[in-house]
C-alpha cells in the first residue's frame, strides 16, 4: 500500500502529515466521491471496534460509550443520532444472533437505537463481550488499592484528631 500510494514521493514534495483522506486518494486516485464516503464510513466502523478491542476496555467510561455510539451512528442527513442495528453487525462489535435478539425479528437495517436505548440494551452486551477477565482483575486491584488508601487517609485523620 505504501508503494502504491507513492508516499516517499509525497514526502519529498511536502513534509506535512498525510491525512486518511489524502492517503485513500493516493492509493485509489480513481475512486469516486461515493467511494470515498464509503471508505470513510469503514474507517469509522473500524475506530469503534478499535475502542473495544485494542485498549483496556473497561466499559465504565461514559466518553467511550458516547464515542462508540457516535462512530456507529448513521451519517445520513436527517438520521443523525440513530444507530441502526445493522451497523453493529457491520462493525463486527457484536455477533449477528445477539443483534437479532435486540431487533425481535425486525430487519436490522430498519431497526435503530437512540442513545438511551443503546446505553440500556447494547452497552451491557458490549461490556459482557469485550471486557476481559484480565481487565476485570485489574479493576478489582485498583478498587482495593483505592479503598486501602482511603482507609489509611481516614485512619491518619483520626490519629491527627486524637493528638489534638
Amino acid at each position: 500500500m505504501l508503494r502504491r500510494a507513492r508516499l516517499e514521493y509525497r514526502f519529498r514534495c511536502s513534509a506535512q502529515p498525510v491525512t486518511l483522506e489524502e492517503f485513500f486518494y493516493l492509493i485509489w486516485p480513481e475512486a469516486t466521491k461515493e467511494d470515498r464516503v464509503l471508505m470513510d464510513r469503514w474507517a469509522e466502523l473500524r475506530k469503534a471496534r478499535h475502542i473495544l478491542t485494542f485498549r483496556e476496555f473497561k466499559g465504565t467510561d461514559p466518553e467511550e460509550m458516547k464515542a462508540i455510539f457516535e462512530l456507529l451512528s448513521s451519517r445520513k442527513p436527517g438520521q443523525e443520532g440513530k444507530l441502526y442495528a445493522s451497523e453493529i453487525i457491520r462493525a463486527h462489535v457484536l455477533p449477528e444472533p445477539s443483534v437479532l435478539e435486540f431487533t425481535k425479528g425486525e430487519n436490522p437495517s430498519r431497526f435503530c437505537f437512540d442513545f438511551e436505548e443503546f446505553k440500556s440494551v447494547v452497552w451491557p452486551e458490549l461490556k459482557q463481550k469485550w471486557v476481559t477477565r484480565d481487565t476485570i482483575r485489574k479493576m478489582k486491584q485498583e478498587e482495593e488499592f483505592h479503598a486501602e488508601k482511603s482507609f489509611e487517609v481516614g485512619l491518619a485523620g483520626l490519629r491527627g484528631n486524637q493528638a489534638k
